[in-house]
């Protein structure tokens, strides 16, 4: 309240009496796509796997150029950091402590003080991770005054008192008291207590009003006229009774005397706050400390600190201001931090903020400055992610012209109308009720925080809660700017138990998400149904297991305790390795163990922690795509003998038919998780021996992200000691230089027999960074194996492949390709193991290295020693090359780093008359450092279907060249544009016979195809493949990568590509995508070109990088899930059902079928 006297101004404060209000949290997490689809691994039974995100891509440089492996995603390497500004409230009632009690600016009870403490807090955790800056209210001039607080509508009766009283202020019944410093041992009870302000101490006041009246009715209007009150220096006794007006002996009777005058009181912000237009027939006051004051507003905000990288400097800058601020600047106060004074103008401040990211805003009045350090613009880059966090104790008090509002409601309307105008510009705007005044209702501050864009405010009332508070909002902040995400799928076949998975990450924190979706069995549409990371077990509970290499076999699985952990090798065991940290023996081993089950006791959040803080147990998930396990019918009950007919007693057994369905994924917190496919839990986790010299570094505060078990896994069934197991084979990929393989034929049980075997470089120097995907498979001799090649960056540099045994992991077969050095290294990619004959065991292995090599493998002989590079000579079976000849120089050589698909030819009288088998694959490579940065002249990379007749490919001339012709939006022939841009290939026949459609016996005869991922509009954009293709009813999928290093990009973009598998052209047979938006995939998703109809071979997608799609299939059409480096997940909808939508001649005889379908997915 404003005194009105001699100048004087005694002012009334707002209080929001010790009220718990709850505050509501948001989460919206945004991480790593990883998807999940079905995937040939032997004798033509698909099995769901997941590919690695970042695999396989070239840039401008030659195919065996090493940079070395990133330990960063690579299109997170230079990501923008979002634009925050931040507007604290700074009104006068900001001098108030959380009941509403005035206290002053610079006591630690303050809102202001508890505010400015909080955001310091802050610039500490968020250096260097946001672009930040400050803006408060402006003030109109201040005066110099002198805070004093002052309880309203008083009683002194002890009767009235009951501190769990909850009721009006003016009851008669009071839930606070202070003692009264003029009459000892005794009280001053009161419901409100706000501050009041003078130009001079008042020491004490005790007034009476006999026309004062604090409810609604009568009480004053806020222009005035206002009660008058006599006024006094002390009041002793209990009695409530008023005096009769300005009779002397009458208020000495009650306890009245010291007459200091009489005064007219007005309400100030914290008043209105409360809507008090009343102060009660009687209140007091007592100094409390000086401060500035003002009544009014020019109703604009200022802008105190630019929105710089919140770095050293930046952080310094924002220290200064957010000082408090008193007259005389008693330390720590000092005459440049934030003074508390005036009113709260929310809707002009939010406009001023608007100005400010406009660009065009030059109001030096308002804190633009136009050079120096401290010059207004430009704003960083942001790649579009701004915001604003309004912090305000109250509801807004004047409109944007400063004039006091008298309906809250119209100021609140004309509040959000400025946040939607900030939305609308691209500004997002977080509101946060901090302490705010008693009765006021908290969603009311809902309506701009939704006109906003950021769906509801949030709520504080201390410095623990507001806290917790800013950092939920931090956190979304950095998780809408730093994401990225993966996509897997249970089942291949869309019905009412179908689910997809996606694998996220947060790169501000490296914490991880696992979410599952249920997906509509009508629409495709997914509905989320869990997140594993909140529904980890306790510390405590979980199941954690290791492995002791020391040990002897069926026992080197040991639970991740710290008694349990080795110590020998002296200098190298396992607790050896946790109790150092840089090579420092610091002999925290145990609470290393204890954090990295999940304890966050000694985190440095709680007072003498000393590791790195966590907003999720579950780390990031990267580059391992989520398996799936459930009940994967491989195919072995057609194996003779003993082998096959215990498969189907295996299958047919309650233990197998009830197994809990899971999925497994590594993370980079040190583990490989099996999570309940249904519900979410983590059933078990395993934390590979290999990786022991590295864990230290992640309880670090000051960790710099690398990878751990981030590397693809494989699945299969194998039949060892009488007896059917699922075996899980897990890689680090480039967390390490390790292969491991886990029992998890029944996840209830796992536990320390569970655990079988690592495989690392200790075992043999020619493993790399197992970065390809391992195959379990039954060999042709009948051995059960692991097929794994050996990565990159071994010590020697070759390209090998490694056979092992799927029991013990010892070497069955190793063979070197030769290719390589350790001056210029090679490694070989991903295997994918063949079984041509259809007897469900493998014979042929292809795989692809560095130096553009693909490479064939014979593993059909009955012993281990006839096992061989197919091709004689040791020769691979084609290279990789952009140009034509016998011999392909480095410089031209494209790298093959993602996994090969194979499908079967069509039977006698086809084109290709049953003869050997199609071998399909991208080139590239997206692991290294430098192969996020496309050069000026970038190598072309290209898309091959190559048919294997039994010998090699020695010359890119015989391969069939196809062109994308066209790319971007079309019309389609019902005269709508195409939903999203597309891309047309060309139809060239390939004539692998003179028969064959198109062709002539004069005819260059081919062995298959090649598709160069040359832009018709851009030209050469280093564009790639990454990851396995898909083999669909006559079509290869497979997604492109074209980085790009601007970091609004996130890392690049994708196109989907769907072609021809005989002939990588257009797919004639039929529409493959659902073109037009209409839901369905039919012959109106034809597009007209220069007046020619075509069918879409590719579609753009703007969910960043992807990967190979999780596929569902529906009645008519396909689901297919891609999810990228946004971190958002979108659905393309394509030819599905069994059949091709086609009518009229040339359209062949449906999938698979004709002469034109010569194809088949290999059996």
């Amino acid at each position: 309240m404003n005194l009105l006297k001699s100048n004087r101004q005694y002012s009334s404060r707002s209080t929001h009496d010790g009220e718990n209000l709850t505050t509501s949290f948001k989460q919206k997490m945004y991480f790593k796509p990883d998807r999940h689809r079905k995937q040939l691994l032997h004798s033509g039974y698909q099995i769901l796997a997941r590919l690695s995100f970042a695999l396989a891509v070239m840039l401008g440089f030659g195919s065996n150029t090493y940079a070395g492996i990133s330990q960063l995603p690579l299109f997170l390497t230079t990501p923008a950091k979002p634009n925050t500004l931040v507007i604290l409230d700074n009104s006068n009632s900001m001098d108030e402590d959380a009941s509403g009690a005035a206290v002053g600016s610079n006591s630690p009870l303050s809102k202001s003080e508890i505010a400015r403490s909080v955001i310091k807090s802050l610039i500490i955790s968020y250096t260097d991770q946001i672009n930040m800056g400050l803006m408060t209210y402006k003030l109109s001039a201040t005066s110099n005054s002198y805070l004093h607080n002052s309880p309203y509508d008083v009683s002194y009766n002890p009767a009235n008192y009951n501190p769990s009283f909850t009721g009006e202020r003016a009851s008669t019944t009071k839930r606070f008291r202070i003692s009264n410093p003029t009459s000892s041992g005794n009280f001053i009870h009161y419901n409100v207590a706000l501050p009041f302000y003078d130009t001079n101490n008042q020491g004490n006041g005790f007034c009476y009003s006999p026309t004062a009246n604090a409810f609604n009715n009568g009480e004053n209007p806020s222009s005035g006229p206002w009660d008058t009150y006599r006024c006094f220096a002390s009041k002793t006794g209990t009695s409530d009774t008023l005096p009769t007006w300005s009779n002397v002996s009458s208020e000495t009777a009650q306890g009245y005397s010291g007459l200091k005058g009489s005064f007219a009181f007005a309400p100030t912000d914290s008043d209105l706050a409360q809507g008090i237009l009343d102060f009660g027939k009687q209140n007091t006051w007592h100094y409390v400390s000086r401060t500035y004051f003002t009544n009014s507003s020019p109703g604009r905000g200022f802008l105190n600190t630019p929105i710089r990288l919140l770095n050293t400097t930046q952080a310094t800058g924002l220290n200064t201001v957010l000082a408090c601020n008193i007259p005389n600047t008693p330390a720590p106060c000092t005459a440049s931090g934030i003074k508390n004074a005036g009113l709260t103008p929310i809707e002009g401040t939010l406009l001023t903020a608007k100005d400010y990211f406009g660009g065009s805003w030059t109001n030096t009045s308002e804190g633009y400055a136009a050079s120096g350090g401290n010059q207004t613009y430009p704003l960083p880059t942001s790649c579009d992610k701004d915001f604003v966090i309004l912090l305000s104790d109250g509801l807004p008090s004047t409109d944007k012209t400063g004039a006091l509002v008298a309906d809250p409601s119209t100021a609140i309307a004309a509040a959000a109308a400025a946040a939607g105008d900030l939305k609308a510009a691209g500004v997002e705007t977080y509101v946060v009720g901090f302490a705010l005044p008693y009765g006021t209702d908290p969603s009311t501050l809902n309506t701009i925080a939704a006109a906003g864009g950021t769906g509801s405010a949030y709520l504080a009332t201390d410095y623990t809660t507001l806290l917790t508070t800013l950092n939920v909002i931090f956190k979304d902040i950095l998780s809408k700017s730093n994401s990225a995400s993966s996509i897997a799928s249970n089942s291949a076949r869309l019905d009412s138990g179908t689910r997809v998975y996606q694998a996220k990450f947060d790169a501000t924190d490296w914490s991880g998400q696992l979410q599952a979706f249920s997906v509509d069995t009508t629409t495709g549409a997914l509905t989320p149904t869990w997140e594993a990371s909140t529904l980890l077990p306790d510390h405590a509970s979980r199941n954690i297991y290791t492995y002791n290499p020391l040990a002897l076999p069926g026992s080197r699985g040991i639970e991740f305790l710290w008694a349990n952990l080795t110590t020998t090798p002296v200098g190298a065991s396992q607790q050896d390795h946790l109790n150092k940290l840089a090579s420092v023996n610091d002999g925290n081993g145990a609470l290393r163990v204890d954090w990295l089950r999940g304890d966050d006791a000694n985190e440095q959040k709680n007072p003498g922690g000393i590791f790195r803080n966590r907003t999720s147990l579950l780390g990031d998930i990267v580059n391992s795509d989520p398996v799936y396990v459930g009940t994967e019918d491989y195919g072995y009950a057609a194996l003779s003998g003993t082998e096959g007919s215990s498969y189907s007693a295996f299958r047919a057994s309650g233990a197998y038919t009830g197994r809990r369905p899971m999925l497994y994924v590594g993370a980079n917190d040190g583990m490989f998780h099996g999570f309940d496919a249904t519900a979410g839990q983590e059933i078990f986790a395993y934390l590979p021996n290999a990786l022991f010299p590295e864990l230290s570094k992640l309880t670090s505060p000051s960790y710099n992200h690398q990878y751990y078990v981030d590397g693809p896994s494989g699945v299969g069934d194998v039949y060892y000691d009488s007896a059917w197991h699922t075996l899980l084979v897990g890689t680090a990929g480039a967390g390490g230089r390790a292969v491991f393989t886990l029992d998890v034929t029944n996840p209830d049980a796992f536990g320390s027999a569970s655990v079988l075997w690592e495989f690392t470089n200790a075992n043999d120097a020619d493993l790399g960074y197992t970065l390809a995907q391992p195959a379990v498979v039954r060999m042709e001799n009948g051995d059960w194996a692991v097929i794994v090649a050996n990565g990159y960056n071994s010590d020697n540099g070759k390209a090998v492949l490694f056979v092992l045994n799927a029991k013990t992991g010892a070497v069955l077969k190793k063979i070197d390709t030769g290719e390589g050095s350790v001056s210029n290294k090679n490694g070989l990619s991903s295997p994918v193991a063949v079984d041509t004959d259809n007897n469900h065991s493998v014979d042929t292995v292809y795989a692809g290295d560095l130096y553009g090599n693909l490479w064939k493998f014979d593993v059909s002989g009955p012993t281990t020693g006839s096992w061989k590079i197919a091709i004689a000579g040791n020769k691979p079976f084609f290279v990789a090359c952009t140009t034509t000849g016998a011999n392909c120089s480095d410089a031209d050589r494209q790298p093959i780093t993602g996994k090969p698909n194979v499908g079967k030819v069509g039977g006698a009288g086809t084109d290709q008359n049953g003869e050997g088998v199609m071998v399909y694959f991208g080139t590239g490579k997206y692991f290294e450092t430098g192969d996020i940065i496309i050069g000026a002249s970038p190598q072309v990379q290209t898309f091959y279907g190559l048919w294997d007749k039994g010998s090699a490919i020695t010359d890119r001339v015989l391969l069939q060249e196809q062109t994308i012709d066209f790319e971007g939006t079309a019309t389609t022939i019902g005269g709508t544009p195409s939903i999203k841009p597309i891309r047309v290939v060309s139809k060239t026949p390939v004539c692998y016979a003179a028969t064959s459609a198109g062709c002539t016996s004069s005819s260059p005869l081919k062995s298959g195809w090649a598709l160069n991922l040359l832009s018709p509009v851009d030209g050469a954009e280093g564009e790639r493949v990454v990851s396995f293709p898909l083999l669909r009813r006559g079509v290869v999928v497979f997604a492109t990568v074209i980085p790009n290093a601007d970091p609004c990009s996130f890392g690049g973009t994708s196109h989907l590509m769907e072609i021809d598998a005989l002939t990588g052209g257009e797919f004639s047979g039929g529409a493959a995508f659902d073109v037009n938006g209409g839901g369905v995939v039919d012959e109106h998703d034809k597009v007209v070109i220069d007046g020619v109809e075509h069918f879409a071979s590719g579609i753009a997608l703007d969910v960043g990088i992807i990967k190979t799609p999780a596929v569902v299939e529906a009645t008519s059409v396909d689901f297919k899930y891609v999810s990228g480096s946004t971190g958002n997940m979108g659905t393309v909808v394509d030819l599905g059902g069994g059949a091709l939508p086609c009518a009229g001649a040339g359209c062949g005889g449906g999938a698979g079928g004709g002469t034109r379908r010569s194809w088949r997915q290999l059996r």
